[in-house]
């Protein structure tokens, strides 16, 4: 539910290429990629939603990678990194955009997710939709320098570093403690996660 509610969605094909391409995460087995995308949640303001945060398919936060393989209606290709994180990957596309979609599961939970547009042309497109859907646009953010959260604490923000990115993450403890725990967290800003929370 990114974008527009009851749209078909549509599988694309993946060829040899992109799986390959989907595979190149497997050398990212040293978690450095993928604490360095939980870490960037934590630098900056968030704002307050009633609107539930949560991906397409009526997959939530908290489901197992069973119970999300189960929903999914999509070709995907599944990365082990370590022994206690899953990178789930598929391509779709929505209108005139195509998306990659990567799912992180912590301990056989989903916990991260991230829609990647290398191709968009107007960003501002899919800022509007994020403003109309988690706030009627009564509230208007950019999502750049700002993200919002929901009333379970779960966060959405807007990445530009080489490729636009929509960006998801649970604020579920086990997980939490885990971020605790790396070379790079700070602790302070663990405490606050950003408890500027306006609103």
């Amino acid at each position: 539910m990114l974008l527009i509610q009851n749209e078909l969605i549509n599988a694309s094909e993946v060829n040899n290429s992109e799986a390959k391409k989907l595979l190149e995460l497997a050398e990212r087995k040293s978690l450095k990629y993928c604490n360095s995308l939980y870490l960037e949640f934590f630098n900056q303001f968030y704002t307050r939603t009633n609107c539930k945060i949560d991906h397409f398919f009526d997959i939530n936060f908290g489901d197992s990678l069973i119970e999300v393989k189960q929903k999914l209606r999509v070709i995907y290709s599944i990365i082990a990194v370590r022994s206690f994180l899953d990178v789930l990957c598929y391509k779709i596309r929505i209108g005139e955009h195509r998306i990659e979609v990567e799912l992180h599961f912590y301990k056989n939970k989903l916990v991260f997710f991230k829609y990647a547009f290398p191709f968009i042309k107007d960003r501002t497109d899919i800022i509007s939709h994020l403003n109309q859907k988690y706030f009627m646009n009564m509230n208007h953010i950019d999502f750049i320098d700002e993200g919002a959260v929901d009333l379970d604490d779960n966060f959405v923000r807007v990445c530009e570093k080489e490729v636009f990115t929509v960006m998801y993450l649970s604020r579920e403890s086990r997980f939490l403690e885990y971020l605790s725990q790396l070379e790079n967290f700070d602790m302070c800003a663990k405490k606050k996660i950003k408890k500027h929370i306006a609103g």
